[in-house]
């Protein structure tokens, strides 16, 4: 099935928010349903490392918290439009994302840093996510090339 599985994502609201506040996102499908050759491809094929982590971290979660999906098509719309990116959308809504923007770019100009774009923003939160995921001792190590601290996320 692949990393992403039907019955582990849930979301409230309204069935249309997703589609209506991702407009204008321009954010390219880089995943794949599953990690075997012949496959249903969504976008471009994702390394068979990631999605190996991603189901072994997934599994989990479902075996420990009992994840389940409360708008099932909400959540697979979301992943066939645009993959992982819809996915994260779901859950970081572009509201809530330009919210934080209004918030953030004020007091870094305050502090003479330049303002930031909502892809950096987006591209910010997605690394948290992902090294909380693995958690490393140093951030250096999640792109280091030494093979005992590497991570093909970061790669």
């Amino acid at each position: 099935m692949g990393i992403w599985r039907k019955d582990l994502y849930g979301s409230q609201g309204n069935k249309n928010d997703s589609e209506e506040e991702s407009k204008g996102d321009d954010i390219e499908c880089v995943c794949r349903d599953d990690g075997a050759a012949g496959g249903t491809t969504i976008g471009p094929r994702v390394d068979p490392d990631i999605l190996r982590v991603g189901q072994r971290y997934i599994g989990g979660l479902e075996a420990e918290a009992g994840i389940t999906l409360l708008q099932e098509e909400k959540a697979m719309r979301a992943y066939r439009k645009k993959g992982i990116p819809g996915l994260f959308e779901l859950f970081f809504t572009r509201k809530l994302r330009n919210t934080l923007l209004q918030w953030i770019n004020p007091r870094l100009r305050e502090n003479g840093a330049p303002d930031i774009t909502l892809l950096e923003l987006n591209a910010y939160v997605g690394l948290e996510i992902a090294t909380s995921l693995c958690p490393l001792n140093r951030l250096r190590n999640y792109w280091s090339t030494y093979e005992l601290y590497g991570h093909p996320f970061f790669q």
